[in-house]
């Protein structure tokens, strides 16, 4: 875009032409956690293995263990990114992120509808289908995750949205039980 219209302050067209872009390269999917433990090393988080359709359990570590016990959070359905860098937490590799909504000091989680295939891709309702990146970029000029995240809450239907596209599995929205209008990391 070089230059601005009536309809579209200068350079607006661009970024959200990125948006819909970076959408496009974040691959989310139903799981289900297997098991969950403390970590052994850090009371606020969880670990967790959780299956996302692949041939192995994926371990996911969470901020979690402030916000709900363990029996809350094994065999639930939950929105996982599958494709960020893993990441070490307190000595153990996270290979996933579970999404949840907050508001203030009360988390929830994102959650597929029952019914929801685990390993099933998670789509923005409206925009093209993703083509995920293997690996998403965190740094450099190509914060994706950044930007994405950016553009994540809850709408006035607890349904979780990118902008104002819902998520969807092919058995419906994914929703939190009560947080509307709330950020969702």
């Amino acid at each position: 875009v070089t230059g601005s219209s009536s309809r579209y302050p200068y350079g607006c067209v661009l970024a959200d032409q990125q948006k819909l872009a970076d959408n496009r390269r974040v691959e989310l999917r139903v799981g289900r956690v297997k098991t969950v433990q403390r970590h052994p090393e850090a009371d606020a988080l969880y670990i967790s293995e959780v299956d996302v359709g692949d041939e192995e359990l994926r371990t996911v570590v969470s901020g979690l263990a402030e916000h709900m016990s363990l029996d809350e959070l094994s065999d639930r359905l939950v929105t996982v990114v599958c494709n960020l860098k893993p990441a070490k937490m307190r000595g153990v590799a996270s290979n996933g992120m579970l999404l949840c909504a907050k508001q203030e000091s009360v988390v929830e989680l994102v959650e597929p509808p029952a019914s929801a295939a685990v390993g099933e891709r998670i789509t923005l309702e409206g925009l093209e289908d993703p083509q995920p990146d293997q690996v998403l970029k965190t740094d450099g000029q190509q914060k994706v995750w950044k930007r994405f995240v950016a553009e994540l809450k809850t709408n006035d239907r607890l349904e979780a949205t990118f902008g104002e596209n819902r998520f969807v599995t092919s058995a419906g929205p994914c929703v939190v039980a009560s947080l509307a209008d709330s950020p969702i990391g």
